[in-house]
């Protein structure tokens, strides 16, 4: 019952009146869906003693790290400076919900690559020339995607068929915990870049000109709501007066869940794909002009 008290159900697909309530107030087992004795296989049994029949769940979780960081400097000649750079960091962790068999695993990965080459034309005139590659990647996903399609096992229809979001619908309860599961999402952004820096020093002037250029790349496949929600907050088994307002102590959550009656219902995927694609070109001139030991004009 609701808050410990019992409450009335009445049969939805009957007239809404006391002599259709349920026997005992019991639903039929013939009467449960297929999609609700589906779902309750991911729905564990209390373990907790007393009355309120709870659950409790602990876990412990794993979460790792990893850096890798390389630098080269070689000079190839007298007039030339080579300089390369690398570095990697990758960390993971597991992330748990309300019920077992929910992990989600989170990774991420960066990458970044440098090299710098230096001229010396003069000891008044030098030229830098760079390149750089970074690379980011995220990707976040529960124990279902690209294993188990639960929502076509069940027959739920009109959810994502993308394999990414395969899992479990999202079911809300008024009195009990939602069942529900995170969202997977995948993201894999880069920017390369590839500059030139000419500086010329004369006198109290140090003049630079230089140039930059940019490909960027944003990469991103997810989708917020790809299985659905379902809402049920027993307004399908209550008892209606002449006003259209569910009584009080009639209808139970658990009761619309078992006929699969939700009082709403909501999905949304298929429009948050995004694939970016952009380029930046950037120039400058600039002079550092020393008018003495305390004033400097930029």
């Amino acid at each position: 019952g609701r808050n410990g008290q019992p409450v009335a159900l009445f049969d939805p697909a009957l007239t809404r009146s006391p002599a259709r309530q349920f026997t005992n107030n019991q639903i039929p087992a013939g009467r449960v869906g297929p999609i609700a004795r589906g779902l309750l296989q991911f729905v564990p049994l209390p373990n907790l003693p007393g009355s309120v029949l709870n659950y409790f769940y602990q876990e412990s979780l794993a979460t790792d790290s990893d850096m890798v960081m390389v630098r080269l400097n070689h000079r190839l000649s007298k007039k030339d400076n080579l300089s390369v750079n690398y570095s990697l960091q990758q960390r993971g962790s597991d992330n748990a919900q309300a019920f077992p068999g929910f992990n989600t695993r989170r990774d991420s990965r960066g990458q970044n690559v440098g090299m710098n080459l230096t001229h010396n034309f003069s000891n008044r005139l030098i030229n830098n020339t760079g390149f750089r590659f970074n690379r980011s990647r995220l990707n976040t996903l529960n124990q279902f995607a690209f294993v188990r399609d639960v929502e076509g096992d069940l027959g739920i229809s009109g959810v994502s068929p993308d394999p990414l979001n395969y899992g479990v619908p999202t079911v809300k309860f008024t009195n009990y915990a939602a069942l529900q599961d995170s969202y997977p999402t995948l993201r894999r952004d880069q920017t390369t870049t590839a500059n030139d820096t000419l500086t010329y020093v004369k006198g109290k002037h140090t003049w630079r000109t230089g140039v930059e250029y940019r490909r960027i790349q944003l990469n991103n496949r997810s989708d917020p709501n790809g299985r659905g929600i379902f809402v049920f907050s027993g307004t399908a088994t209550g008892f209606y007066d002449a006003n259209g307002q569910v009584l009080p102590a009639t209808g139970y959550d658990l009761a619309d869940f078992l006929l699969g009656l939700p009082q709403s219902t909501s999905i949304r995927y298929g429009s948050n794909n995004t694939y970016f694609r952009g380029n930046v070109l950037n120039l400058f001139v600039q002079d550092n002009w020393k008018v003495n030991s305390r004033l400097t004009v930029n």
